[in-house]
């Protein structure tokens, strides 16, 4: 009988801990993510949830670099021509985005 009571704790804690993440998923795909402009000619604005880490790699896999989004924004200037992934990790979450600097 105590064993029955203890899987039944432990399911319903699992349970819980995945109603936690599907809200955390939420929160990230309803957060509208924006690159812009994009494709851009100047400076590139990038929005995404306050405290996400944002970096970056060129098409060719480049390393451009990895920043921390304290207020929900990073200005990128000077970015070189070509074509960029742009990860934005935030809450054990990882969305892409694609950038063109023309």
């Amino acid at each position: 009988m105590i064993c029955i009571v203890t899987g039944a704790l432990s399911h319903a804690q699992q349970e819980s801990n995945e109603i936690k993440r599907i809200g955390e998923k939420r929160e990230l795909m309803d957060y509208e993510l924006m690159v812009t402009p994009n494709p851009a000619t100047g400076p590139v604005t990038i929005e995404a949830p306050k405290g996400a880490t944002c970096r970056i790699v060129s098409a060719k896999g480049t390393y451009v670099g990895t920043w921390t989004l304290e207020d929900g924004t990073l200005q990128l200037e000077d970015m070189p021509l070509g074509t960029y992934i742009i990860h934005i990790m935030y809450k054990e979450m990882h969305v892409q985005r694609r950038l063109l600097v023309l």
